[in-house]
């Protein structure tokens, strides 16, 4: 009965409202015989309508279905076939997946045309639409691109399909205009595209599209992506100029991090000392100080300050007196602290003051000096004495030569065989020209 019924929805509609039309006083006018009546109509009206309803919520739980089965590669099924918007999920999914041949851009774009007609605000139809447009010559797809924008900025295809099109034609301020789009709403696609577009960085024109966007929150992404695309130095430092003050501190400390670390892998040394130029004066003056000052090894300055080890069985701490405390566990040799340095060539005195612990055995460290350059060969080698005593000051007279542009210290723990745990401290670390 409900399968009859369901085809005449005017009727039943038109049933409904005559039922409702009588009021609860009508109701109880009515004989018993007409009461049966309009009360068995009324049953009759709500099982159509749930019919109905149902009827709906299966078709729109089949379509859902087709839509995903089409997005992974499927076909129409025949029972949407004669749907414009199921035929349009798959022109959508062709093009999507750059599947569409020549051949079946005209069936696509009746589709559109089609889903057009049945529902004209459309972001999808105008997409398709004008990528059929774009095959056909370049740009011509762009109006109904733009179209398609003023429906949505959030279709993430279509903004591609634009950005692509405009830097194309040397429109960059258009081009850049929809990255921002892109990556303001989909934040997960700014490494993709960032990265995609990092190695095209170096033309100054495409820099200067991206200047009026310094203040967005993506623009230090972009920065970073670039270092990590192996974008030059000098480009770097140009976005960062456009962006001096808008880009998060912390962001800004990793960004030269970065370049920091991946220029003295280089043996980019000029480089390294412009950066240096640019940091914060108290990163400066932590890294033009050879003493193990506090904040000497933050992570921001790279391996222009201290690497401390830090494990089971050795350990390296920098307190706020500015002494080195190292902890070793049983015997253990191994590197506790690292630093590269840019000294200029010359004659140098380092002296340093080394405290041990009274009540533990106590663990020999060696200092060693290499050339950044020839990292295997020591330009200077000086285990520390035990002369006895708490604490006692050293002074050592090293030489680096005119070659040496920039210098990598280590400090090196020796454990001997059966010893306990052992502390030893470090202070009053200076290098001075002599």
């Amino acid at each position: 009965m409900a399968r009859a019924l369901v085809g005449k929805t005017g009727g039943v509609l038109f049933c409904v409202q005559c039922l409702s039309a009588i009021d609860e006083g009508g109701l109880m006018a009515l004989s018993g015989l007409s009461r049966r009546l309009y009360i068995g109509g009324l049953v009759a009206a709500s099982v159509c309508v749930a019919a109905i309803s149902w009827r709906d919520a299966a078709l729109q739980y089949w379509r859902r279905q087709a839509a995903q089965d089409i997005a992974s590669g499927g076909n129409v099924p025949s029972m949407f076939a004669d749907d414009p918007q199921m035929r349009l999920s798959l022109a959508l999914a062709r093009f999507q997946n750059l599947a569409v041949e020549r051949n079946e851009a005209a069936a696509f774009a009746a589709d559109a045309r089609a889903a057009l007609r049945s529902d004209p605000i459309n972001p999808d139809a105008l997409y398709v639409m004008g990528m059929v447009a774009e095959q056909g010559r370049l740009g011509a797809g762009i109006p109904l691109f733009t179209l398609a924008e003023r429906l949505s900025r959030r279709h993430v295809y279509n903004e591609l399909a634009l950005e692509s099109v405009l830097s194309a034609q040397g429109d960059l301020a258009g081009a850049v205009a929809r990255i921002d789009n892109l990556v303001s709403v989909a934040p997960d696609m700014a490494s993709p595209i960032f990265s995609s577009i990092a190695p095209a960085l170096r033309d100054s024109s495409l820099r200067a599209a991206f200047a009026p966007y310094v203040r967005r929150p993506w623009y230090g992404y972009l920065v970073k992506s670039a270092v990590e695309n192996g974008v030059d130095t000098a480009t770097i430092l140009a976005l960062l100029h456009s962006g001096e003050g808008s880009i998060n501190p912390a962001m800004r400390a990793e960004i030269y991090a970065g370049l920091i670390r991946r220029n003295v892998s280089e043996k980019d040394f000029d480089s390294v000392r412009r950066l240096v130029g640019g940091l914060p004066s108290k990163d400066r003056q932590v890294i033009a100080s050879f003493g193990f000052l506090p904040g000497s090894n933050d992570p921001r300055l790279s391996v222009l300050g201290w690497t401390l080890a830090n494990d089971a069985t050795t350990s390296a701490v920098i307190g706020g007196d500015g002494k080195l405390s190292v902890s070793v566990e049983g015997e253990q040799s191994r590197v506790v602290a690292t630093r590269t340095t840019l000294v200029a060539a010359g004659r140098y005195v380092l002296t340093q003051t080394v405290g041990h612990d009274p009540s533990s055995l106590r663990a020999g460290l060696i200092w060693n000096l290499s050339c950044t350059l020839s990292p295997d060969i020591s330009i200077w080698r000086q285990p520390i004495p035990d002369r006895g005593g708490d604490s006692a000051s050293y002074q050592s007279i090293i030489t680096i030569p005119a070659n040496c542009t920039a210098q990598d210290w280590g400090l090196i723990s020796m454990g001997e065989a059966g010893q306990g745990a052992s502390t030893v401290t470090i202070g009053g670390m200076q290098l001075r020209r002599q």
